[in-house]
């Protein structure tokens, strides 16, 4: 059993001892780490612009929204309801981000569907 240890040891300690292990051992933690930040850095395009459509016919929003200080979000209204399939795919819808759906009975009910470019319908309490 202790020659066996031994000669574990004397294999370990040749293969420390070249060039190309101590190469990586230094590049291969680095380059890790490289390839993380890149992955980050191209994923992490986060939209600092958004443009907003509300769908108001009823005219409720019109005078009740506030203005963004630093100018990320634009609204524009809608005097009618703007359907899903027209946001998604409509030419005249293509350069908003969300849609906003209000409608008469949000006073009762107390809740709106956004909508969001990622296809995903949200409601909001």
């Amino acid at each position: 059993m202790s020659v066996s240890w031994l000669v574990a040891q004397r294999e370990l300690l040749e293969r420390i001892k070249t060039r190309s292990f101590i190469s990586m051992a230094i590049v291969g933690p680095m380059l890790v780490l490289l390839i993380t930040y890149t992955l980050f850095v191209l994923g992490g395009n986060d939209k600092t612009r958004w443009k907003v459509l509300i769908a108001d016919p009823a005219n409720i929003m019109d005078t009740r929204m506030l203005a963004n200080n630093k100018g990320s979000i634009t609204y524009d209204f809608a005097d009618d309801y703007v359907q899903l399939e027209d946001f998604e795919t409509g030419k005249r819808y293509q350069k908003y981000d969300v849609l906003l759906e209000v409608n008469e009975k949000i006073l009762i009910n107390k809740s709106a569907y956004l909508f969001i470019e990622k296809n995903q319908i949200f409601q909001f309490p």
